[in-house]
């Protein structure tokens, strides 16, 4: 856990100089024999933090660390746990079954499960060399609202996420899309099934959200610039 995670996270600041101590300690046992170690283990400190008992030094395993840095945050491990649970069924899911897999998330309703699979969702739209691992457009179709729900996050990551995904549709089924916004039109208007009709109303109705992200500085500006080239082309 390097010290960004440590920054953002509230009250880890204790644990993170108990860490940063126990590394510097596991250190310093390197340069002692074990025969000095129990006449030295009362007065070693580092950086502030003393070690009165020599068995603590002594049993400073990782797991134990793992403990410290939980103590005292139990609705955060909570919280990952949970996460964790939802990941692993998600990725029992993506073996067996993409539909079934979209159709968890969508009914899970949780953003940030769904931010971390979503890059593999979105490889699953831009490889279009098997179609049996593909994602249907039909699925992507049952994304949409998730996707708007991710495009007006307050979090970038969530943001972006949603952005690239939007851009992948998009380049996927060009063909498709720019013959629904051909109506009136024979015989393109006639072939275009439900399925593009429904996803180029679906996208539409985000341009004015990434009109607005496109004008935001950074890689979000930057990326919502790129779909929103792409939808005036449309």
């Amino acid at each position: 856990m390097d010290d960004n995670c440590f920054s953002k996270v509230s009250g880890l600041g204790p644990v993170k100089k108990v860490v940063r101590a126990s590394s510097e300690v596991k250190i310093s046992f390197r340069r002692h024999s074990q025969e000095d170690l129990n006449a030295q283990a009362s007065c070693i400190i580092s950086k502030g933090v003393t070690v009165v008992k020599s068995q603590s030094l002594c049993s400073l395993q990782p797991q134990n660390e793992a403990h410290e840095i939980a103590k005292g945050h139990g609705t955060m491990v909570n919280v990952l746990q949970t996460r964790l649970l939802r990941l692993r069924a998600a990725q029992t899911l993506w073996h067996k079954d993409t539909n079934a897999l979209i159709e968890y998330l969508l009914r899970l309703k949780d953003d940030s499960v769904l931010v971390d699979i979503m890059p593999f969702l979105t490889s699953r739209v831009r490889d279009v060399s098997s179609e049996a691992q593909g994602l249907s457009m039909g699925a992507c179709l049952e994304m949409l609202p998730a996707l708007e729900r991710l495009l007006t996050s307050k979090f970038e990551d969530y943001i972006i996420a949603g952005l690239n995904m939007t851009r992948e549709m998009i380049k996927r089924w060009w063909m498709q899309l720019k013959a629904a916004t051909n109506k009136g039109v024979e015989p393109e208007w006639q072939r275009c099934s439900r399925s593009v009709s429904g996803l180029y109303m679906a996208i539409v109705s985000l341009s004015a959200i990434i009109i607005k992200l496109s004008k935001r500085k950074g890689r979000v500006g930057e990326k919502a610039l790129v779909v929103t080239r792409l939808l005036d082309l449309l």
